[in-house]
């Protein structure tokens, strides 16, 4: 109660900051910087590096590893970044899994990104999360996205044009064996995706203003 405004990008915090005593919440989306996670070039040598059918950038966790198993069991080649936990939470069932151990940021994120077929988003279960930041920087960096079914995302892209979903593993491994057939259409989607990206500008630029504004408004 003692702040005028509390901004939040969690639609759930609304209500429950409310009940907390906040003055005024305001819900603001999830973002991507247009410095960092945009399309980039990326020589043969190091799509080899960075680059794998299915790629997963984020932490462990239990589901999400019962998910990347799952695809691994059917063949298909993952390749994990910044996984995180115990040493033996970290290892895989599957040598087609090639944990990389390895945090990305600044330039290599972009450059997993854009070497990878597809692009796993998975949401984080302890945050009650509808939506995280890489819903958005990965379409920002012109990335075939696969994410979790939710109303927030599908707010964010079109089903089918802009991103694809999954709500099963075995819809999750329907949709990576189809678009991996299909170059084209995953190249489109891709490529639609990032132009909602910056025709909507979920930059945090855009958020930074509508914060400012919102601000600037109430106190005339």
């Amino acid at each position: 109660p003692l702040y005028d405004f509390h901004f939040t990008n969690k639609k759930y915090n609304v209500e429950e900051l409310k009940s907390f005593g906040a003055v005024r919440v305001v819900y603001f989306k999830n973002a991507f910087s247009k410095h960092v996670h945009r399309p980039i070039e990326v020589s043969d040598k190091e799509k080899e590096y960075y680059g794998s059918e299915v790629s997963f950038i984020g932490h462990y966790e239990k589901e999400r590893k019962e998910f990347i198993e799952f695809l691994a069991s059917h063949g298909l080649k993952i390749k994990v970044w910044g996984w995180g936990g115990d040493k033996g939470k970290m290892k895989f069932k599957y040598t087609n899994i090639i944990n990389m151990n390895k945090h990305v940021y600044d330039d290599e994120y972009p450059k997993v990104v854009c070497s990878s077929k597809i692009n796993l988003c998975f949401l984080r279960k302890i945050n009650r999360d509808q939506e995280t930041t890489r819903s958005v920087e990965l379409p920002a960096c012109k990335g075939f996205m696969l994410a979790e079914r939710t109303p927030e995302h599908m707010e964010l892209f079109l089903e089918g044009a802009e991103a694809e979903y999954f709500n099963s593993k075995e819809e999750m491994l329907r949709k990576i064996q189809y678009y991996l057939a299909n170059p084209q259409m995953r190249e489109e989607i891709a490529e639609m995706g990032y132009r909602r990206c910056i025709q909507s500008d979920y930059s945090y630029h855009a958020q930074l203003q509508y914060i400012l504004k919102t601000v600037e408004d109430d106190s005339i």
